[in-house]
């Protein structure tokens, strides 16, 4: 009866999956097939194309025969968080999921997020688990699916939510949007995570593995170059500050914050093989919070810049 209630106060399409592109021709089709083999179907799919020059949209011709997926292209490249904008304001559903074009659902993606709403409709914000993999198909790395106590904490110290397997109320999505700031380009996902998580103030967790996330050569993360990746961190940072996100009952968490942030520029310098650089970053932290030094996150990037340091 409950479940009745709740269905007659929804839209429909209940989720909208959000998948901007950019020169996937040879990727698109698995991730557009994962979310049309899903257990759940009450969704639409809107693709935004950021005027790939590939043939992405060739590829993408057939699909649109079906009435649930929309094609939006671009005039220009103008990268993945207006694309995402451009999503939140064409979608019709309850929520709004992301979806990049090199990723995949699992086929129960949307029927979990869709019954852990059933259970508490007063939820605006959820995640599950994801993991990632590598071409071959092996597993590299896997969620720990462990509930995380104090969230907003959590997210300080780093995005350990991600923007796949995200659920967000559709209302919130449009009022926060992602940052456009180019610089920010890379950590876009980040700072909307952690801007939608200050205003709702809390997350919902799934705890089961519904996503995988493609490690390969041509993805962001991997392809950007230092000096971009320390303006983004700088202007993240920056714009924390402005806009008072920790401040109050938060005001504790703006350490962990910035060592977060350093611990991810040695990440990031360790695997461009940035050694001398990366080691920096690393005793840059624990000056700046000796108490760094008593957790695992820290000692794992010490091991990071010794496995790159020889490859």
């Amino acid at each position: 009866m409950a479940e009745g209630k709740y269905k007659q106060n929804m839209r429909s399409p209940f989720f909208s999956v959000i998948i901007p592109t950019y020169n996937r021709a040879g990727l698109i089709s698995k991730t557009i097939d994962s979310v049309l083999n899903q257990t759940f179907g009450d969704f639409e799919i809107i693709i935004i194309d950021n005027k790939s020059t590939d043939n992405t949209v060739e590829i993408l011709q057939p699909y649109l025969k079906n009435s649930s997926i929309r094609l939006f292209v671009q005039d220009k490249n103008y990268e993945r968080a207006r694309s995402r904008n451009k999503g939140f304001e064409e979608a019709n559903g309850e929520f709004v999921t992301l979806l990049d074009s090199d990723d995949v659902l699992y086929p129960d993606c949307l029927n979990d997020a869709y019954n852990f709403y059933l259970k508490d409709n007063t939820i605006k914000f959820f995640h599950g688990g994801y993991e990632e993999f590598n071409e071959q198909g092996k597993i590299m790395r896997k969620d720990s699916l462990v509930e995380k106590k104090n969230p907003l904490k959590e997210l300080a110290n780093g995005n350990y939510i991600s923007n796949i397997g995200v659920f967000i109320n559709r209302d919130i999505a449009r009022e926060v949007k992602v940052d456009e700031t180019p610089v920010l380009i890379g950590m876009e996902d980040y700072d909307f995570v952690l801007r939608v998580l200050y205003k709702v103030k809390k997350v919902g967790f799934i705890p089961k593995i519904n996503c995988g996330v493609l490690n390969h050569p041509g993805r962001t993360v991997l392809t950007q170059d230092m000096e971009k990746i320390k303006n983004r961190v700088e202007y993240i940072i920056q714009k924390s500050i402005n806009e008072n996100l920790f401040k109050g009952e938060t005001a504790s968490y703006k350490r962990n914050f910035l060592t977060g942030n350093l611990l991810y520029l040695c990440g990031a310098a360790a695997i461009r093989g940035l050694s001398v650089e990366a080691f920096r970053y690393w005793t840059k932290t624990a000056i700046s919070n000796i108490s760094a030094i008593f957790t695992i996150k820290y000692w794992k990037h010490f091991f990071v810049i010794f496995k790159y340091m020889y490859k």
